[in-house]
C-alpha cells in the first residue's frame, strides 16, 4: 500500500508576503516619525521592486522583496560627517551639470567664497533603530495572517 502527500503551500507564501508588506509599513511610519531633516524622502513599500539608494531590501522565501527606499541626505545623518572643505563648482546649461573650474562660492547672504569649512555633523541613526524594528513587526504581522490551527 502507498500513499501520495501533496503539500499546498500557497496559503503559508500569502501569508508571509502579507506579514513582509504589513511590517515594511510599519518600519516606513517608524522613519517618517525618526528621520531628523525633512529633505530625507521616503518611499516604499514595494514588492518586487529594486533595492535603490542606502535602501536593503528584506527577501521572502520566494526572492521577492519588500523595499523602503531612502534617498538624498540619509546616510549623511545616519552615518555622520568629518570636518571638511567645500569647493566651488559652477553650475551651468539647463540640464543644470556641475563643472569644475569655478573660483568663487555664493554664499545665502549674497557674499562669495573661494572655500567653506564644513564643521562635520554627529550620527543621528534612524534607519538601523527602525530597521531593528522589522523583525518584531514581522513576528506580530505573521501571527495575524496565519490562519487559525482548526482542532
Amino acid at each position: 500500500m502507498t500513499a501520495t502527500v501533496r503539500w499546498n503551500d500557497t496559503w503559508l507564501k500569502v501569508a508571509t508576503e502579507k506579514a513582509m508588506r504589513t511590517a515594511a509599513l510599519q518600519v516606513k511610519v517608524r522613519l517618517e516619525q525618526t528621520k531628523p531633516a525633512h529633505s530625507i524622502p521616503v518611499r516604499g513599500p514595494f514588492m518586487g521592486s529594486q533595492v535603490a539608494g542606502s535602501a536593503r531590501g528584506v527577501r521572502s522565501g520566494q526572492g521577492s522583496k519588500a523595499v523602503i527606499r531612502l534617498g538624498g541626505l540619509a546616510p549623511i545623518f545616519e552615518k555622520g560627517a568629518q570636518p571638511h572643505e567645500i569647493l566651488p563648482r559652477a553650475v551651468s546649461g539647463k540640464g543644470k551639470r556641475r563643472r569644475k573650474g569655478a573660483s568663487v562660492l555664493k554664499l545665502p547672504d549674497g557674499g562669495f567664497a573661494t572655500k567653506v569649512q564644513h564643521p562635520g555633523m554627529r550620527a543621528r541613526p534612524f534607519m538601523r533603530p527602525a530597521a531593528a524594528r522589522f523583525v518584531g513587526y514581522y513576528r506580530i504581522a505573521l501571527a495575524r495572517a496565519l490562519p487559525k490551527p482548526r482542532l
